[in-house]
């Protein structure tokens, strides 16, 4: 199976209360400005998995108000590399075997840098993450309550995490 198997885009606050894009070009005036956009990843599960039953939240709220986005195809067989690559357009080897966040930095074009440099705040929020930019995996067993810091792709980017960045620990 491959590693990302299921991709979700949720927009909420539509057009009619969003801001205008920063910078927004004359071309683009038919385009909707958006106020949130999350990205939604299932680690692991099948599209057939999220039903009413286990994600009625994702099902019943998320999905009817969303571009939910179904056709995407890993970039490598290992998650880490897919995330980095996901936000970056390319990973290293080191991330393609699983390396260690504080050893697989990339000093790259990626998309925090480019929110950063547009002022356009960001979160990033992890299953089970104890504080922003934490660099170990941490919890029980996989299946309950664990935070795995290869799911994490900011880690893997030079000047995100620390100082200057903005990251925030919701």
């Amino acid at each position: 199976m491959l590693a990302v198997s299921v991709l979700g885009l949720s927009v909420f606050g539509g057009a009619g209360n969003a801001s205008p894009a920063v910078g927004a070009s004359p071309a683009l005036e038919g385009v909707p400005a958006f106020g949130h956009v999350f990205l939604i990843i299932g680690e692991n599960t099948d599209l057939s998995q999220l039903n009413t039953h286990n994600a009625p939240y994702l099902t019943g709220t998320v999905e009817p108000n969303s571009a939910w986005l179904t056709n995407y195809l890993a970039l490598t067989h290992y998650s880490e590399a897919n995330y980095v690559g996901m936000m970056s357009g390319q990973f290293t080897g080191c991330e393609q075997a699983d390396g260690l966040a504080a050893s697989c930095h990339q000093d790259v074009p990626n998309y925090f840098a480019q929110l950063d440099a547009a002022g356009i705040t960001w979160q990033s929020w992890m299953e089970s993450m104890p504080s922003a930019c934490y660099l170990v995996n941490t919890g029980g067993d996989k299946g309950l309550n664990h935070y795995a810091a290869k799911h994490n792709p900011a880690l893997f980017f030079d000047g995100i995490e620390g100082t200057g960045g903005t990251w925030t620990n919701p």
